[in-house]
C-alpha cells in the first residue's frame, strides 16, 4: 500500500468516527406547577442548527454527542439548560415565566388575552394604580395625559357629570366620534341622552327649554377599585374587532377577579374625601314665579305651567294662588301667598362643621 493510499484511508475514517459518537437522546417535558405535558417546546443543540419540539405527550427526539449542551425553550416559561452525558433519557420540567405574562392583555371582542409585543396595532394599557392613585372626582379624568393621541371632553357639571373620550381627534362634524366602551368584552352604552359633553345629543329635552343639564354616562357607575386594567385601542385595530361602532377606537375595561384561595378570606379597604366649594353662582331673579308668557294667575295642576321650567309667570305679590303640596303630592286646596324664597338652592352646597 501507498503512502497516498495511507492518507486517503484515514481522511475517509474521521467523519464516521465523528458520527459514531452521536447518539438518539430522548425524554419529556413537563410543566413545574402541575407536571402536564407541555407542547411545542423547543429543543435545540446550542450553536448548532439541530432542534426539534415536543409533541402533544410532552415527548422528544434527538440526535446528539456527549458534552453538548441542550436548550429548553417556549413562551411563558423560564429556559433551561442541560449538558448531555451518558445518560440517554433527559426529562425536565420547565418552571412558568411571570415576566412573559405581564405584558398580556384583553384584544378581541371574545375577551381572548394576547401579548402587547404580538399586536398589530396600537394599544395603550392602564393598571388600577393609575386610576387610583390621587383619584378625582370622576375616574376618567385619570385618562388625560397618559394616553397618546386621547381627548378628554368634560361638561363641567362635578362628579356626575359625563366625559366624552374622543381618540385621534374628530372623524365628522355631525355624528357621534367617541370611542366605544367595552366592559369584560360586553359593549356598554355610555348615552343618557342627556349630556352636555356631546352636541349630537338633547341636553334638556326639545322645545322651549333653556336649561342645560348633564345626566352623567354609563361610565360613571363603574368604581375605579373594582377595574383591573383599561386598554385603549385606536385606529383599524379596534374596528376590525368591533365592526363599525370600533370605528373610533375602543375602550377596554377589564374588572378585577377573584384571586384568593380556597378556605381563605380577605378584606380591603379604600378611603378618600375631598372638600369642594362653588366657585361662583349663576345671577338668577326672584321677581316673577314659574310660568308662561307672562301670564297673570297661577293654578296648579291646571294652568299652562304645570309642565314648564320656565319663570315667566305673575309677579311676586304675595298673593294667593292654589300651589303645590308636597304633603297631598298634588294641588292644596288652600290657597297660599305667591312669594319668592331667595337662594334655597345655596344653602344645599353650604359647608357645616359637626
Amino acid at each position: 500500500m501507498t503512502k497516498s493510499s495511507i492518507i486517503f484511508l484515514l481522511l475517509l475514517s474521521v467523519p464516521v468516527l465523528v458520527w459514531s459518537q452521536q447518539r438518539t437522546i430522548t425524554g419529556k417535558i413537563t410543566a413545574a406547577a402541575n407536571n402536564e405535558p407541555l407542547e411545542h417546546i423547543s429543543v435545540q443543540i446550542a450553536c448548532t442548527s439541530r432542534g426539534t419540539t415536543t409533541k402533544s405527550d410532552g415527548f422528544y427526539s434527538i440526535m446528539a454527542s456527549p458534552d453538548e449542551t441542550i436548550i429548553f425553550s417556549g413562551v411563558g416559561y423560564n429556559s433551561r439548560e442541560m449538558k448531555i452525558g451518558k445518560n440517554n433519557n433527559i426529562s425536565i420540567q420547565l418552571i412558568a415565566s411571570t415576566t412573559d405574562l405581564e405584558n398580556v392583555v384583553v384584544t378581541t371582542a371574545l375577551g381572548i388575552r394576547r401579548e402587547a409585543r404580538a399586536l398589530g396595532y396600537s394599544q395603550t394599557t392602564l393598571e388600577n394604580k393609575d386610576l387610583t392613585d390621587a383619584v378625582s372626582s370622576n375616574w376618567t379624568d385619570a385618562l388625560s395625559g397618559k394616553v397618546a393621541g386621547l381627548n378628554m371632553i368634560r361638561s363641567g357639571a362635578g362628579p356626575t357629570g359625563s366625559n366624552k373620550i374622543i381618540l385621534r381627534g374628530e372623524n365628522n362634524l355631525t355624528g357621534d366620534n367617541e370611542a366605544l366602551i367595552v366592559v369584560d368584552g360586553v359593549v356598554i352604552n355610555n348615552s343618557t341622552a342627556k349630556r352636555t359633553a356631546n352636541g349630537s345629543e338633547a341636553v334638556y329635552g326639545t322645545g322651549s327649554d333653556n336649561m342645560p343639564a348633564d345626566y352623567g354616562s354609563g361610565l360613571n357607575d363603574i368604581n375605579p377599585e373594582d377595574i383591573e386594567s383599561v386598554t385603549v385601542l385606536k385606529g383599524p385595530g379596534a374596528a376590525a374587532l368591533y365592526g363599525q361602532r370600533g370605528a373610533n377606537g375602543a375602550i377596554i375595561i377589564t374588572t378585577k377577579s377573584s384571586k384568593r384561595k380556597k378556605n381563605e378570606w380577605g378584606v380591603t379597604i379604600n378611603s378618600k374625601y375631598n372638600i369642594e366649594e362653588v366657585n361662583r353662582w349663576p345671577d338668577m331673579q326672584f321677581e316673577y314665579g314659574l310660568g308662561l308668557d307672562g301670564q297673570a294667575d297661577y293654578d296648579f295642576g291646571f294652568s299652562a305651567n304645570r309642565s314648564t321650567s320656565s319663570a315667566y309667570g305673575p309677579r311676586f305679590d304675595g298673593q294667593l294662588f292654589y300651589q303645590y303640596n308636597p304633603i297631598r303630592h298634588g294641588r292644596d286646596s288652600i290657597p297660599t301667598p305667591w312669594i319668592p324664597y331667595p337662594n334655597k338652592s345655596r344653602k344645599y352646597f353650604e359647608q357645616e362643621t359637626h
